[in-house]
């Protein structure tokens, strides 16, 4: 406020004690007691020059929240809401700083006092009220603390209390008639809080700097979700219940339903009925691994695709069949009651294998009469319907099948599974008995593990309620679990597996048992999120093993392949193999690598080299020259040898455990070079194979390259380092220097291609 001199009063000496004191107070507009301290000081700096008059006027909405902060401040402790006047050293003015202290204390120091004048009083309180209402409507003004109404001029306005001149907690009403009720941070919202929306719509929960943050509620006319926010979006887990009665439950990532979730979708005209998806998606659809019960009563677990089954799963139809009456009973006599209505039966129908585009494409059907049957093609679901008794189709429940939106069951479903069961019962008149490759053992219901002595992983996973179930599965070719699990047990292939896949297919039908093994061998990979990619990428080598120097021994890299189209080789019978080593020798003999291919001594399946290999030097180059050094000695030595370049240094081993064992070596620290030589080998045999044969590797879209060990999939790939550690195992300190890097100490054994003098 600006000021004012008082009428009538003459100056007093300056010789009067105390000209140097500062004096400040501080009051509400409006308030007449403060403008009587207000008045006296003006009149006390204009009498005396030498001292100071400070004076700090609140809003009245401000005032009891600013007297409170600062007489805490300065340590007064005074309580009420008068004025308070106080020096500028931090003492108050008499003993509790009111005006009427100080006008004791100008009468006393001073001689200066001012009589009555109520009528000024009342002029200047109104006029400082009307200069802080002005204030109080500038865009630039800010309460600093207390309850307050600002109305700016664009339109928004906030009431409630305010905080080092922002809005603390309160309402803020937005232009568009959208408003947000809580509490503020720098003037956005922060904290507890319920927005409402200009449509209607209205969240309840947390916010941080103006965004939705952490757990909250968003209702409007199509949907409600309660769960938790990130960046203003769904993030977390919430669930998310639809206009139309459909829920989704589970993982969302920035508005998107992504990981794992359950959505119900009820049918329409129904109470009871409704679709149920248990398993995981991604970017709101259907992807990865889940499990659908559908209204029909039909349930499929399995592999999806952007939302349609997709890869391999298992399909259960439960189809509704009515019973027959007999015709043979007795009829009803005259005033007794009649029986009941016969009621239908379910009959049930499994289909196990491949979904492409939501169709069944590879696999197997099995009734529940245990009649079986594979599917070696795609499935015409659009085939003509079986004649079958009137209203029969009626049966079906109606409604929404869900698989997508306004997908409708089909009433056909019924005569469709009817004639896929005539082709059935076809199909098994014709192969009654079941004829399994001679390789192979018999069936047997009984539980194979307890032939188990070392504890495999397969024995961690296979239990007896999952054998009861896939000991009747059946691959395409006939292929049984027993018979992967019998194998991978065999005792002249040491192994803490205990589980061979007999053909690719193995991999696909028993997955059950194959895949939990698979992650134990190959942790970090997540077989239902995760794809393989075929990384052998010449175009990212780095310079490797160069700075070891002459410390490296030995460098090697192996590779394993399995040809497309026929078992593994612990599956494959004399033909077989020996396909397999004519169109392996063949398509090596087409490469770049220069050289020749040695049967092994005694074959009878393939011309001898010109010049062939020793005994000696069949064993360098790691193939076996005896049965009993063989994994697998069925036909030996008939179909086995190796395709050796002319510089020696590239190998390639065919049927000793795997239809191709690829090697490179170098006598040097170069693993950079013999990498970049066995991926162009690898990619010209495979080459080689198509142009020639028509063949391939063995390859699944989601496991990469395939082979009957599950420890050597992907790229079945191996690369060894032989090099000396001179005084290494000297040290005192070698157990717990190799444990802190992850090194297991293990008996050393020959290099492969030891050097040409031994080290020092």
């Amino acid at each position: 406020p600006p000021r004012r001199d008082w009428p009538g009063l003459s100056p007093p000496s300056e010789t009067r004690p105390g000209a140097m004191e500062q004096y400040s107070i501080i009051g509400a507009a409006g308030d007449t007691e403060y403008v009587e301290g207000e008045l006296l000081g003006d009149q006390l700096i204009a009498m005396f020059p030498k001292i100071s008059f400070v004076k700090d006027m609140r809003h009245p909405c401000e005032w009891a929240d600013y007297r409170r902060t600062e007489t805490q401040k300065r340590g007064f402790q005074i309580p009420g809401a008068y004025p308070v006047v106080f020096r500028r050293d931090g003492r108050l003015v008499g003993k509790t700083g009111s005006v009427e202290d100080f006008k004791n204390e100008c009468k006393d120091m001073y001689g200066l006092e001012l009589p009555p004048n109520p009528e000024m009083v009342a002029q200047v309180a109104a006029e400082n009220m009307e200069f802080a209402e002005d204030e109080a409507r500038s865009d630039k003004w800010k309460p600093a603390c207390g309850r307050f109404k600002k109305i700016w001029s664009s339109g928004v306005s906030f009431e409630g209390m305010w905080r080092n001149h922002t809005p603390h907690r309160g309402t803020i009403t937005y232009t568009d008639g959208s408003s947000f009720e809580g509490t503020l941070r720098d003037g956005v919202a922060h904290g507890q809080g319920v927005f409402r929306y200009a449509d209607g719509a209205k969240f309840v929960g947390m916010f941080a700097m103006g965004k939705r943050m952490g757990m909250g509620k968003f209702v409007d006319d199509e949907n409600v979700y309660d769960g938790y926010y990130k960046d203003d979006k769904c993030h977390g887990k919430g669930l998310r219940t639809y206009k139309g009665g459909r829920t989704y439950s589970g993982d969302w990532e920035y508005n998107d339903a992504t990981g794992k979730g359950v959505e119900i979708k009820p049918i329409p005209g129904s109470n009871t009925d409704c679709d149920k998806y248990d398993g995981e998606y991604i970017k709101g659809q259907r992807h990865g691994w889940g499990r659908m019960w559908y209204a029909t009563g039909d349930v499929y677990e399995g592999e999806w695709e952007e939302g349609s089954r997709e890869g391999f799963g298992e399909f259960d139809f439960f189809l509704p069949q009515p019973v027959v009456p007999d015709t043979d009973e007795e009829p009803i006599e005259e005033g007794a009651e009649p029986a009941p209505a016969a009621k239908s039966i379910i009959q049930t129908m499994r289909y196990t294998g491949d979904f492409k585009q939501d169709r069944p494409v590879v696999g197997r059907l099995a009734f529940n009469d245990g009649l079986t049957c594979p599917i070696p093609g795609e499935i015409d679901v659009a085939r003509e319907p079986v004649a079958l008794p009137p209203g029969e189709n009626d049966a079906l429940p109606p409604g929404e099948n869900a698989v997508g939106e306004g997908e409708a069951v089909s009433t056909a479903k019924v005569p469709w599974v009817a004639a896929l069961r005539q082709d059935a019962e076809t199909w098994e008149v014709g192969a009654r008995q079941r004829v399994r490759r001679a390789a192979l053992p018999e069936f047997d219901p009984d539980y194979p593990i307890e032939f188990d002595t070392h504890k495999s992983l397969m024995s961690q996973t296979v239990s007896e309620e999952m054998w009861d179930i896939l000991k009747l599965r059946l691959t395409e070719e006939g292929d049984t679990l027993r018979g992967c699990m019998v194998v991978g047990l065999d005792r002249k292939r040491p192994s803490n597996i205990g589980i061979s896949a007999l053909s690719p297919a193995c991999y696909l039908v028993y997955r059950e048992a194959f895949w939990p093994v698979i992650e134990k061998l190959h942790p970090g990979f997540d077989l239902i999120q995760d794809t393989h990619v075929n990384d052998l990428d010449t175009a990212s080598i780095l310079p490797l093993c160069s700075s070891m120097g002459e410390q490296v021994v030995n460098v090697s890299i192996t590779v394993d392949r399995a040809i497309s189209g026929l078992p593994f080789g612990i599956a494959l019978d004399i033909d077989q193999r020996r396909r397999v080593e004519e169109v392996a020798a063949g398509a090596l003999g087409q490469t770049k690598q220069t050289g020749g291919y040695h049967p092994v001594r005694g074959s009878s399946s393939f011309a001898e080299a010109e010049d062939p290999l020793t005994d000696e030097q069949l064993k360098e180059f790691s193939v076996f020259v005896a049965g009993n050094d063989c994994s697998d000695d069925r036909d030996f030595p008939d179909a086995r040898g190796v395709f050796v370049s002319q510089d020696g240094q590239f190998t390639c081993v065919v049927n000793q455990s795997e239809h191709l064992s690829f090697r490179t070596s170098l006598p040097y620290p170069d693993l950079s070079s013999i990498f970049l030589r066995m991926a162009h080998a690898l990619a010209e045999t495979e080459a080689k194979l198509k142009e020639e044969y028509g063949l391939s590797f063995a390859r699944l879209p989601k496991l990469g390259y395939v082979t009957a060990s599950p420890d050597k999939i992907g790229c079945a790939f191996h690369a060894q380092v032989v090099m000396r550690l001179p005084k290494m195992s000297r040290r005192t300190d070698l157990v717990p220097l190799a444990h802190a890097r992850g090194v297991k100490i293990e008996k050393a054994t020959a290099p492969l291609h030891p050097p040409a003098t031994a080290p020092k």
